[in-house]
């Protein structure tokens, strides 16, 4: 399916795509803050609409989240087998009159290099995962 094609399916069915030209180039972000306007889900989605990757260990990771205005979220870290780590500074998390909400958090250095997911679950929403690599 070409980019372009790909790019539209998704704005339909409501993603936030942004940062990105017809033929699926990185472009440089826009200086006006209404180009790349937030746009609401679909109600009941739940967007990750940015996850830091890579993060060395002890570094900082941000979430940014877009779902319902004034959704309460919870956010969860699993590696690769599955298993819930502790997400530092990961108590509940509240989306603003715009839907929007975001996390940061110190990677703990003793965590071993890999690839993480983050799981959010908004209510009301859904649940919305996506991969960050720690090196």
């Amino acid at each position: 399916m070409p980019i372009a094609a790909a790019l539209t399916l998704l704005a339909a069915a409501g993603a936030f795509v942004h940062n990105l030209n017809a033929s699926g180039d990185r472009t440089a972000p826009a200086a006006s803050p209404t180009r790349n306007a937030v746009s609401h889900p679909r109600q009941g989605v739940t967007l990750i609409r940015f996850l830091s990757s890579p993060v060395p260990r002890g570094g900082q990771a941000t979430i940014r989240v877009l779902a319902a205005p004034y959704a309460a979220c919870s956010l969860t870290m699993t590696n690769d087998l599955g298993t819930s780590l502790a997400l530092p500074d990961a108590g509940p998390l509240a989306t603003n009159a715009s839907g929007e909400a975001s996390r940061t958090w110190r990677v703990d250095p003793a965590l071993s290099p890999g690839t993480y997911r983050v799981i959010v679950s908004c209510s009301p929403g859904s649940v919305s995962t996506s991969t960050f690599a720690v090196s």
